[in-house]
């Protein structure tokens, strides 16, 4: 079950599984399966599962130290073996039919085993009646109980997860009822010794549940995705603001180099229009008004007694010229001829 290996994968109890599980050199442990070499060549795998078994059937003490009770230790071996059966038939071995016949090679194993004293007071039962889905489910109900203290902790620090533990728990509610149903009555053939779980059957028991609250891991990440887009919000209207303020300092520069501009320009035009003004008038007044009139007879006459003919004209002939008689104020005149 996916959900509960997510919940369980790293507990402490969880992992005596795995201890379970390491890997057998050769051995001594490997001389109760050669009996059964033959069951390579159907099933793959087999012989090597084997010696585990009989490794930690003959070493459970040892090997489980960490768990001190017997009847405890003799559960996780039981579960252990089932499982990796289960697992098996899902990858390597296809039949399920022959599951009863496994089942029994390994019944054999352990009254090998039985036989030599070397086991530790844990007797594998093999009961038809009780198949492979059932140790399975008895497996996921009793890793639950066993490692709630711890599944808690995790949870509580881990809200996250509330989700995978509401689904993890929904599952085992049901598998707790079928146990109930098939385990708590004298006459029920299915559950073998390892699995008389007396207070599990008591009227008033009831599988412990955490009150897990998925809203309360919201929150916190709703804050901070607040806190983000405050912080972002902050940031743009910072430079949203800071735009603003750049455009009206550029306006403001704009606008004082252009009243620069404009006072050079008004002051031009503030000189030249009084000039025009003035250079208008005056053409007015001289060319339309008696005042014009007045001043051009005036200038005529200065100049018409500024210019003196007669003088111009003794620079022009020299003095006592007799060869040209010059009469200046006639519009005729004559040369004299004298011949030679």
């Amino acid at each position: 079950m996916e959900n509960a290996d997510k919940i369980l994968s790293d507990l402490p109890k969880y992992k005596l599984y795995d201890k379970l599980n390491e890997n057998v050199e050769k051995g001594n442990y490997c001389r109760y399966c050669e009996t059964k070499k033959y069951m390579d060549s159907m099933y793959v795998g087999f012989n090597k599962l084997c010696a585990k078994f009989a490794r930690n059937l003959t070493q459970l003490q040892l090997i489980l130290k960490d768990e001190r009770d017997n009847k405890e230790r003799c559960r996780y071996f039981m579960f252990w073996i089932h499982d990796q059966i289960k697992k098996k038939f899902n990858t390597d071995w296809e039949d399920e039919n022959t599951i009863n016949f496994v089942l029994l090679r390994f019944y054999q194993v352990e009254e090998a085993i039985q036989a030599n004293s070397e086991n530790n007071n844990c007797y594998y039962q093999y009961m038809t009646n009780t198949g492979l889905d059932l140790w399975i489910e008895w497996k996921y109900l009793y890793d639950y109980i066993k490692n709630y203290d711890d599944i808690e902790r995790k949870i509580t620090s881990h809200v996250e997860l509330c989700s995978t533990y509401k689904e993890y728990l929904r599952h085992i509610e049901k598998i707790y009822e079928n146990f109930k149903n098939e385990c708590c009555s004298n006459s029920s053939n299915k559950c073998p010794n390892p699995l008389k779980f007396n207070e599990w059957c008591n009227t008033d028991y009831n599988v412990p549940k955490l009150a897990c609250e998925e809203s309360k891991a919201k929150p916190a990440a709703i804050e901070g995705d607040i806190r983000v887009q405050d912080l972002d919000n902050q940031q743009q209207g910072d430079a949203s603001h800071s735009a603003p303020v750049s455009l009206l300092q550029h306006d403001q520069e704009t606008y004082e180099d252009g009243n620069t501009n404009n006072s050079d320009y008004y002051a031009k035009i503030g000189i030249s229009l009084p000039f025009l003004g003035i250079l208008s008038t005056s053409v007015y007044l001289y060319k339309f008004t008696t005042f014009g009139t007045w001043i051009r007879s005036k200038l005529l006459r200065k100049s018409k007694i500024n210019f003196n003919p007669d003088d111009d004209t003794e620079h022009l002939l020299p003095h006592g010229s007799n060869d040209i008689d010059f009469n200046t104020y006639n519009d005729d005149f004559s040369i004299n001829y004298q011949p030679s």
